[in-house]
């Protein structure tokens, strides 16, 4: 089951057969080492820990969500947080906007058949 703190979404220990649903495992994969340092995440992100520890506190809250091993994390776009690893984080991470912009590229160069469209420089296009 899910829950929700300040905004951050954690489901601990999701089945496998979700996991595999949202293609968990061909996602990207991001490592750290423990530190701490602020983010802002620019877009939804979605994260599976495969290893490791983490405190993530929200900018204007005094408390902080704990994140580890197991964890399927949903951030919201946005969200300015400082994060405080304290075990080594090995992660699966998919940030929905950099998802649909490759799908988007994706559609659009089927559509064209393969063709690539160039605007010259007087705005005109033409085929590459």
């Amino acid at each position: 089951m899910a829950t929700e703190k300040m905004g951050i979404k954690i489901e601990t220990n999701p089945d496998e057969t979700k996991l595999t649903s949202l293609g968990v495992r061909s996602w990207p994969k991001w490592e750290g080492p423990p530190s701490t340092f602020p983010w802002t995440f620019t877009s939804n992100e979605t994260c599976y820990l495969l290893k490791g520890k983490v405190k993530v506190t929200p900018d204007g809250y005094n408390d902080f969500v704990e994140i580890g091993a197991g964890d399927l994390v949903v951030f919201p776009k946005g969200m300015k947080c400082t994060w405080e690893i304290s075990e080594a984080v090995d992660k699966h991470y998919n940030m929905f906007l950099l998802s649909l912009l490759l799908f988007v590229s994706l559609i659009l160069l089927i559509l064209s058949g393969g063709d690539v469209l160039q605007a010259n420089s007087h705005g005109h296009k033409s085929e590459r």
